[in-house]
């Protein structure tokens, strides 16, 4: 998944819920908030918990975003590779949902692309 998004005030935040379940009880979540981008994985599944955390630098109110999923792994990318997150996630086959919240009025989603890789496995 690719994420681009243009920051209009300092105070403007979004989550991007990922490995979400049904009720909720399973996610991972990525916020940006303050220059600062976490990944929570208070609800990630079965493993390690926390909360991992990156400064970053907006280039011209923009912050880019390239993020892999996969079985048991999350790896986010940051201003085409500024800073890098990777974390192991061990979520339920069944968790596959996804969700955006943002502050409209502070931030416009200039691109949101999103494909699904081939299993190697198969």
């Amino acid at each position: 998944m690719i994420l681009e998004v243009k920051i209009k005030d300092e105070e403007a935040n979004f989550s991007l819920g990922l490995c979400v379940s049904d009720d909720k009880s399973e996610e991972t979540v990525i916020t940006y908030k303050r220059n600062e981008v976490t990944v929570d994985l208070q609800k990630a599944g079965q493993g390690l918990t926390g909360v991992s955390r990156a400064p970053v630098t907006l280039i011209n109110h923009k912050l880019h975003l390239h993020i892999f999923v996969d079985r048991s792994s999350i790896e986010l990318f940051i201003n085409h590779g500024e800073k890098v997150i990777t974390n192991r996630i061990y979520p339920k086959s069944s968790s596959t949902g996804a969700y955006v919240k943002l502050n409209k009025q502070s931030i416009d989603v200039d691109s949101l692309r999103v494909w699904e890789l081939k299993n190697i496995w198969e």
